[in-house]
């Protein structure tokens, strides 16, 4: 039984630290998806600009609203014998919220750092907004210029993969998101 359960938590845990990679590419396909039925299969550069903005000014409404909500009024909502967790976690927003709406909470004040991010859970937004910025970008390339879609596909990927083992190497740390929060906070949360 014992082993059972134990085999679980591992697959549980292996298939966990994949998700949200699987999400960003579920997430850039129908992105792409998208784009192209947005455009009529033939995307000009205006229709790059305007899908961008659509975009973020979509996100961003909502988004702002949720922070303001949680990080202000929320506040004023609760007290007891816990709240003082509550206050912890709120006490980077005092300083930090601009990074949570400018959607680059995930470069400044990292996990782990003096200063920890705003909202942390929040960083996922913030990569898929930066990626949704560029998306659009890439799609009108590939559709321009079908001679080199492919080869770029790969480039892009090779490139990834190096910036991430190289800044593994550097870094000195393990490629567990799970466990090692160098990694975490300098490597997992980074759009590449």
């Amino acid at each position: 039984m014992l082993e059972r359960d134990l085999l679980f938590n591992q697959l549980v845990g292996l298939a966990a630290n994949t998700a949200v990679e699987v999400l960003f590419f579920l997430a850039g396909f129908a992105q792409a998806i998208s784009f192209l039925q947005s455009c009529n299969s033939s995307p000009s550069f205006f229709n790059v600009i305007t899908h961008t903005l659509k975009r973020i000014i979509k996100l961003e409404f909502f988004y702002a609203i949720n922070l303001l909500v949680i990080v202000y009024v929320f506040r004023s909502l609760g007290d007891g014998p816990t709240w003082y967790f509550f206050d912890k976690l709120m006490a980077p927003c005092d300083k930090g919220i601009w990074s949570n709406l400018l959607f680059v909470n995930n470069f400044v004040n990292n996990f782990g750092s003096k200063e920890d991010m705003c909202l942390p859970w929040t960083w996922f937004l913030a990569v898929y907004t930066q990626l949704s910025l560029i998306a659009p970008l890439l799609v009108y390339l590939m559709t321009r210029i079908m001679m080199i879609c492919y080869p770029a596909i790969i480039l892009l990927g090779l490139v990834s993969l190096a910036i991430t083992g190289i800044q593994v190497w550097v870094l000195d740390c393990g490629v567990n998101s799970s466990y090692d929060i160098t990694y975490w906070s300098n490597v997992y949360t980074k759009p590449w």
